[in-house]
């Protein structure tokens, strides 16, 4: 899932040349962590703008659940999203 967002701080590029996040948020869904795949600039927006990839765990529980970040140790504000 692609979470777009602000405010995740400094970026560098990658071996690949994406420009990414210099630390690695965290992503909570519902009382789950979810995996970080990809946290960085959106390439196909304007610059400011970020996209961090996660995983749904396998074991989140379907219907209305809370999604966060939290990078260093900040939480974002929780975001209600639907899992089929």
């Amino acid at each position: 899932m692609d979470i777009y967002c602000t405010g995740l701080g400094p970026t560098g590029v990658d071996d690949e040349g994406s420009v990414v996040t210099v630390d690695q948020p965290q992503a909570k869904i519902g009382d789950l962590a979810a995996t970080v795949t990809f946290s960085g600039i959106a390439r196909t927006y304007s610059s400011g703008l970020y996209r961090v990839t996660v995983q749904i765990p396998q074991n989140a529980p379907s219907g209305i659940q809370l999604l966060s970040l939290s990078m260093n140790g900040v939480q974002s504000n929780q975001v209600k999203i639907a899992i089929q």
